[in-house]
C-alpha cells in the first residue's frame, strides 16, 4: 500500500511539472493539426479527445487523470522484456517513427506482431533506448564523445535540436493505441528532467529555449525525424 501511496503521489508531481505540461499542450496542439488535416475540423476536437481519454487511450484537453491509466512502480525504473526483445522493439520503432510520422499507429495496427511487442512492454528503459537511438547513439545533453567540446551557440542548438526530438517522438508515441498517452507524456516529461531541465534553467528557463507561446505557457515547433 505504501509503496502504491509512493507511486502515485510520484505521478501527481511529475504531472504538475512544467515539463508534463509543456508536453500536455504541445501533443494537444500537435493532435488538432492532425484533426484540421484529416478533415475532421477543429470544433470535433473537444468531443474526440473527451471519447478517446474515457477508453482510457487519450488525453482530457485541460489535464490528466492520475487515476486513468494505471502506472505501477516498475513501470517507471525497469523492463521486464528480454534485452533481445527490447532491442528488436526499439528497432521496428525507429523505422516507424522515421517513416510514417503521424501515420505510425495506422501501421502498427496493421501489424498483430508488432502490437503484441507493445502491449505491456513500453517502459521507461525502452524510451530512453528508443531516444538513444534515434540521435545516431550521440549522448544526451553537452556531453561530448571526445575532442573539444563545442563552441557554446553549437552546444546550444544542440541542445534545442535534442529537447526537440523529444517533444516530437513524446507525441509520435502518444497517437500509438498500445500505448497509453499519459505514460508517454510521463515518460517523454521524466527524460527532460533527467537530461534537459537543469541546461535550460541555467539558459533562462523554458520561456527562451522554446520560444514559441502555448495557450498555457510555451511549447516547442515540431522536427523532423528523417
Amino acid at each position: 500500500m505504501k509503496i502504491m501511496d509512493a507511486s502515485r503521489a510520484a505521478m501527481e508531481e511529475e504531472e504538475e511539472s512544467d515539463e508534463f505540461l509543456l508536453l500536455e499542450e504541445y501533443c494537444t496542439r500537435q493532435e488538432k493539426l492532425r484533426l484540421r488535416r484529416s478533415g475532421v475540423g477543429v470544433l470535433k476536437f473537444k468531443g474526440l479527445a473527451s471519447s478517446r481519454h474515457s477508453k482510457g487511450t487519450g488525453l482530457k484537453q485541460s489535464s490528466i487523470s492520475s487515476d486513468s491509466v494505471p502506472i505501477a512502480e516498475g513501470d517507471l525504473t525497469v523492463d521486464d522484456s528480454s534485452p533481445e526483445h527490447q532491442q528488436d522493439l526499439v528497432e521496428k520503432l525507429v523505422v516507424l517513427l522515421k517513416k510514417e510520422g503521424d501515420d505510425i499507429n495506422q501501421k502498427i495496427q496493421q501489424n498483430q506482431v508488432l502490437q503484441q511487442q507493445l502491449q505491456g512492454a513500453f517502459s521507461y528503459s525502452l524510451f530512453q533506448r528508443l531516444m538513444a537511438a534515434l540521435q545516431g547513439g550521440r549522448p544526451v545533453g553537452s556531453e561530448a564523445s571526445g575532442g573539444p567540446p563545442a563552441p557554446p551557440a553549437s552546444e546550444a542548438r544542440l541542445r534545442k535540436e535534442q529537447i526537440a526530438w523529444v517533444f516530437e517522438v513524446t507525441d509520435r508515441l502518444s497517437t500509438i493505441d498500445q500505448i497509453p498517452k499519459r505514460r508517454a507524456l510521463i515518460f517523454g516529461s521524466r527524460f527532460l528532467r533527467q537530461n534537459h531541465s537543469d541546461w535550460v534553467q541555467q539558459h533562462g528557463g523554458w520561456e527562451g529555449v522554446l520560444p514559441v507561446k502555448g495557450e498555457r505557457g510555451f511549447t516547442c515547433t515540431s522536427t523532423d525525424l528523417s
